[in-house]
């Protein structure tokens, strides 16, 4: 029964300035999965910097939405609650009333958070996601907009050996918490009230921002936008290039191409309040590229919530084992074991590059890919190969896996398309393709093809391969061992052919 699974979990409820959304998730984790998200667009903000008190009709959806949350909760028998209330609740002169009502159907108190705590759980809602976030964090709501400031320095005592197994290197902090009364209602009453055209609006803005600490204490390259305005910013500007992911998560732009976007009439008429104001920010923090995330304050009350140690482990690696449900402490070991003798081929270079063929330079990391490889595979070993390897990378394209830049997305995908398919192509994959370069594609195969090789020769026990050597020698790639003491380990069709595809992408 639904109750029965549901009761272990818990709920937070989000009352935000321009939507309510409840979120149930199965366990307070570093990558916690969501059992049921719903939303309810209430404007609490609307109509409140120039009237100062929330709106009937919107008071009611908001009671009658809540009601909903509470009698859901309440049959799934759900009783950890967090409430959290943002902006239009710390403005609102009925906003206690509010509260006392909401405490009572739900049966849990709320915590009306102040705009610094805003900023701060924002900012972990990024890391959340982005472990390795440096930047400036603008989250936009209905009633206000937070700005703060993540750094990160790698930490003391972590190996790269304990980074291979689930560790994050880096410690970020979060500083210069700032909140101001630029949401997108608030923008709303404040152009509507002085009759501000939007060259005047920029000019406020522009005086509202230009001072605050976030970006003038440290030169920032990134921003980091959270929140539903710039979600629908980000899904525009995909549809005008027909960019192939659907996911918003870690989609970057960089600036320059922004401001240009930013300037087209038909983006200017559908977001122009949004699109004042990221020219603004643009102006002030003068960073180079964005980054759009999907994580926000929910999430990083979450993160709040955990022990040092958890938040530390790697929420890529955490996911997987969560998605796939493959047993943590085998599959980490085997996935250890395969990325090892990968790496130690001679001609694989695992050094870092940078993807430039989406107009930004977004960095692959080669190492973090051969193991979340290998770790991978593991999952769709017992599929029809051939069959499954489409089905597989259109899996891993869409997959909710934070974490992950989109190059290394489609990097990821390709290799496991790989190794499944060898060196069988399909047409639907290719327009994915275009966010690597070629060379990033041939390395992609090359990972993949070693994959493939690894599990041939260890469908079970990958310690064999710290036995076996992959040589290449006049062109030709052998695979030899001093301590098996059969040859008959490496004959065959299959294996020979998947040497000889190996072969035609090593560079000469």
């Amino acid at each position: 029964m639904i109750t029965a699974e549901l009761s272990d979990c818990f709920a937070i409820i989000d009352i935000g300035s321009n939507s309510i959304r409840m979120v149930i998730y199965d366990e307070i984790a570093r990558f916690p999965r969501i059992v049921i998200d719903e939303k309810a667009e209430c404007h609490l903000a609307e109509g409140l910097a120039m009237n100062g008190v929330f709106k009937k009709e919107n008071l009611e959806k908001a009671y009658e939405n809540i009601r909903r949350f509470a009698a859901l909760l309440d049959i799934s028998k759900i009783y950890e609650r967090y409430i959290i209330a943002t902006s239009a609740c710390r403005e609102a002169t009925d906003a206690k009333e509010f509260i006392r009502e909401v405490e009572k159907i739900l049966n849990a108190k709320v915590s009306v958070i102040s705009g610094e705590e805003e900023a701060l759980l924002s900012a972990e809602g990024v890391i959340v996601e982005m472990p390795d976030a440096e930047g400036v964090v603008a989250d936009l709501g209905g009633g206000s907009l937070e700005l703060s400031l993540v750094t990160a320095e790698v930490s003391k005592g972590i190996s790269q050996k304990n980074a291979e197994i689930g560790v994050c290197e880096r410690s970020p902090e979060i500083t210069e918490c700032t909140s101001f009364k630029l949401g997108y209602h608030t923008m709303l009453d404040i152009e509507l009230s002085k009759g501000f055209n939007p060259s005047q609006m920029q000019k406020y803005l522009m005086n509202a921002l230009s001072e605050a600490k976030v970006y003038k204490e440290k030169k920032v390259e990134t921003l980091y936008l959270v929140g539903g305005r710039w979600k629908r910013l980000a899904r525009l500007h995909m549809a005008s290039k027909d960019y192939p992911l659907k996911i918003i998560s870690n989609y970057e732009v960089s600036s320059a191409e922004m401001k240009e976007f930013l300037k087209l009439d038909n983006v200017f008429s559908a977001l122009r309040l949004t699109a004042l104001l990221l020219t603004t920010l643009l102006k002030v923090t003068g960073v180079k590229k964005i980054v759009f995330c999907t994580s926000g304050i929910r999430e990083g009350y979450i993160y709040s919530l955990l022990k040092e140690k958890v938040k530390r482990c790697d929420p890529l690696i955490e996911a997987v084992l969560k998605i796939t449900k493959l047993k943590p402490k085998e599959s980490l070991k085997r996935a250890k074991e395969i990325s090892k003798w990968i790496e130690s081929f001679e001609l694989m270079d695992i050094k870092a590059a940078y993807s430039h063929a989406s107009k930004v330079a977004i960095k692959i990391d080669f190492h973090k890919m051969i193991f979340m490889s290998s770790l991978l595979i593991q999952a769709f070993l017992f599929n029809n190969k051939e069959q499954k390897s489409v089905a597989v990378f259109d899996y891993l394209i869409n997959l909710n896996l934070p974490y992950l830049s989109h190059p290394e997305r489609v990097f990821l995908a390709y290799v496991l398309f790989t190794s499944l398919a060898g060196n069988k192509t399909n047409k639907d994959i290719k327009k994915y393709l275009c966010l690597l370069d070629f060379n990033i594609q041939k390395k992609a195969k090359k990972i993949g093809y070693l994959i493939r090789l690894a599990i041939y020769l260890s469908p079970r026990d990958s310690k064999v391969l710290s036995k076996i050597k992959l040589c290449y020698e006049a062109g030709v790639l052998r695979l030899t061992s001093s301590k098996i003491a059969s040859d008959d380990l490496f004959s065959g069709i299959t294996l020979h052919n998947s040497l000889i595809e190996l072969e035609n992408l090593v560079e000469y």
